[in-house]
C-alpha cells in the first residue's frame, strides 16, 4: 500500500509539473510534501531516489538532489555493498 502511495505521488508530481495539466497550487505543494516524506522514508530503488530528487527540486527543495543522490547510494551500499557514499 505504501508503495502505491509513493507511485501515485510520483505520478501526479510529474503531471504537474509538466505543464499539460493546470492543477491547484495546494494540490501541487501537497504532492511535493508527500513526495519529500517519501524520499527521506520509503524504501525504494536507487533509480528511484534519484528522479524523486529530480521532482522535488522542481518544488523548489534546495537539497532534493543531494538528499536523494545519497539516498540512491545508501540503496545501492545495502544491495551490493560496492558504492561508497559521503555523507551530505
Amino acid at each position: 500500500m505504501k508503495h502505491q502511495i509513493v507511485r501515485i505521488a510520483i505520478i501526479a508530481a510529474l503531471v504537474g509539473l509538466t505543464g499539460c495539466v493546470v492543477v491547484p497550487a495546494k494540490t501541487a505543494a501537497n504532492t511535493c510534501r508527500m513526495l519529500d516524506i517519501a524520499l527521506d522514508e520509503a524504501d525504494m530503488a536507487a533509480a528511484w531516489y534519484v528522479n524523486a530528487g529530480e521532482v522535488l527540486e522542481k518544488c523548489g527543495a534546495r537539497d532534493a538532489r543531494e538528499r536523494a543522490e545519497f539516498r540512491a547510494c545508501m540503496k545501492e551500499r545495502r544491495d551490493d555493498d560496492t558504492s561508497i557514499c559521503h555523507d551530505m
